[in-house]
């Protein structure tokens, strides 16, 4: 707390320094926005060991799932079941990609 108030005083000599005495109503948006935008690309930093430890945690998941389908053996009792909801997750999967790769080329 002691930090920001500080901060503050120093924003303000800075301001009476340069002669103003309150500064313009766009000049405080602006830096109301700036701070607003540094404080969140500040919480929204990873780091390596936080992807690779999502990775894998994924990766062991999607095996225990895969073990699971091959145990039950969805083939034995209705293929076309299977095959038809398979399709479906891939082709919705594929699509997902789609319209991620296509939402990075519009601004």
């Amino acid at each position: 707390m002691k930090e920001h108030d500080s901060k503050e005083k120093e924003l303000i000599a800075l301001l009476k320094e340069s002669g103003l005495e309150k500064p313009s109503e766009l000049f405080s948006e602006r830096l109301t926005y700036l701070v607003v935008h540094h404080h969140r690309r500040q919480l929204a930093t990873e780091t390596k060991a936080e992807k690779w430890l999502g990775k894998f945690i994924l990766s062991v998941l999607v095996f225990f799932n895969l073990l699971f389908l091959y145990y039950l053996n969805p083939f034995a009792i209705q293929p076309g079941l299977f095959i038809s909801v398979a399709a479906f997750v891939v082709g919705l999967w594929v699509l997902v990609v789609l319209a991620r790769k296509l939402q990075s080329f519009i601004p």
